[in-house]
Formats: structure tokens, sequence, C-alpha cells
């Protein structure tokens, strides 16, 4: 895998690798809207069942770190 790439290099018109400081890399896209990059965090938290409930939270971040193509599938 190549290295993180600046984000002024970036791309704006597909979705990439973000790495916004967590220990795991996010999927992510420019939002024209917001003027701001957007990813889906995952959530999940234990229930007094013992099961786990998982969804998924958008979030906005205006400067993440770093940026990575996705790799081929």
């Amino acid at each position: 895998m190549n290295s993180w790439q600046s984000m002024g290099s970036a791309p704006t018109d597909k979705p990439i690798l973000l790495n916004v400081g967590y220990p795991w890399a996010v999927i992510g896209q420019w939002n024209e809207a917001e003027q701001a990059w957007t990813y889906a965090n995952l959530q999940a938290q234990k229930m007094e069942t013992g099961d786990v409930d998982c969804w998924w939270e958008n979030e906005i971040d205006k400067k993440p770190l770093a940026w990575h193509e996705l790799p081929e599938v």
C-alpha cells in the first residue's frame, strides 16, 4: 500500500480513504454543500440483553489529516 497523501491533492469527485485521526481509515467523500469532507463512522453499543447494536453516523470533517485511494477489488 502506498503512503498517505496530503489533503491538498485529494480528489473531490469520488470516494477515498481518509485518515481523520482514528486508528483506522474511513471512507469519505467531499461534500460540496458543506464545503467539507463527509464520512460514515461505525458506532456500537452493548445492550442490556448482551446484544450489540451497531449503526452508522455521518460525520463532517473540514480538516482530515491525509487521504489514500480505495484499494482495487
